[in-house]
């Protein structure tokens, strides 16, 4: 019997070579790593929990991470945070990664911008505590400040009394001869995604020799990108450098990422996540 993954006993988490971390990720069918496979498999809050442990991660591996966390999402969140805590490895820039669509209109002009992309939230915003089959939608007003609407936006109950609803509404308009009401609808200019701002994060793999920060600082400065944090992580040929930005244009922080990917000193230009919610 092909039991899932997270049914899988946890055992004693320790850290684990790159090559056996490669393996357990495989083991779990990740793509990149499908051609290797651990005779024995092990649960993913374990292979989590053992690469966080673990003093240097490669970036593939690390890219590996946020996956499991997405194909796995019925592991045992408590016993992971828990074991994180225990080793002092838990989040350090305090965020967690969210699928957002996000709808904004600048008050000034009237114009409406519209996206969907994954963000990093503040661990202490209210969309970071929404997992599983929960959705939410987060309002900001003027006069209302913020309201957050939750609930279950899928399973078997929550899909069937959705759709009991509307077939109610249906009924009802049918026998009534009327309509559901969808308001007042007007033309509104779209903003273009170039022209929208907002803070940012972005990794590099960087050459570990004198100069390599000024250089990269360099060209944040050259498109009028403002750097709000800076991190090393690792040293030699592992070394890798965090930024989080504060709120910059689209356009300018994708000229930014053009500009660095063609500098010697980096060797890798890691994924862009927008930050949102500070």
């Amino acid at each position: 019997m092909d039991l899932r993954a997270t049914a899988v006993p946890v055992g004693e988490v320790r850290p684990l070579e790159m090559d056996g971390l490669a393996r357990a990720v495989g083991g779990l069918g990740y793509p990149a790593f499908a051609h290797l496979r651990r005779r024995l498999r092990l649960n993913p809050a374990e292979i989590l929990v053992s690469a966080l442990a673990s003093p240097d991660v490669e970036a593939r591996l690390a890219e590996a991470l946020p996956w499991i966390g997405r194909e796995f999402w019925d592991l045992d969140w408590d016993w992971t945070v828990a074991q994180a805590k225990l080793r002092d490895v838990q989040n350090r820039l305090g965020y967690v990664v969210k699928l957002l669509g996000i709808v904004e209109r600048d008050v000034d002009s009237g114009e409406i911008s519209v996206r969907v992309h994954p963000a990093m939230v503040p661990i202490h915003h209210p969309l970071a505590s929404v997992r599983d089959s929960f959705n939410a939608v987060f309002v900001e007003g003027g006069f209302v400040d913020s309201l957050m609407f939750y609930g279950r936006g899928a399973g078997g109950a929550p899909t069937a009394s959705a759709v009991f609803g509307d077939v109610v509404d249906a009924a009802l308009n049918l026998r009534s001869g009327t309509h559901g009401s969808l308001g007042v609808l007007e033309p509104v200019t779209v903003r273009a995604i170039d022209e929208t701002s907002a803070e940012y994060l972005l990794g590099l793999d960087v050459a570990d020799k004198p100069g390599v920060l000024h250089a990269v600082t360099g060209v944040f400065a050259d498109h009028g990108v403002s750097i709000r944090v800076a991190e090393q992580e690792g040293n030699g040929p592992d070394a890798r450098l965090v930024f989080i930005t504060h709120s910059a244009r689209e356009s300018d922080v994708q000229a930014t990422v053009r500009e660095l990917r063609d500098l010697d000193v980096v060797r890798n230009v890691g994924g862009l996540l927008r930050v949102i919610g500070d």
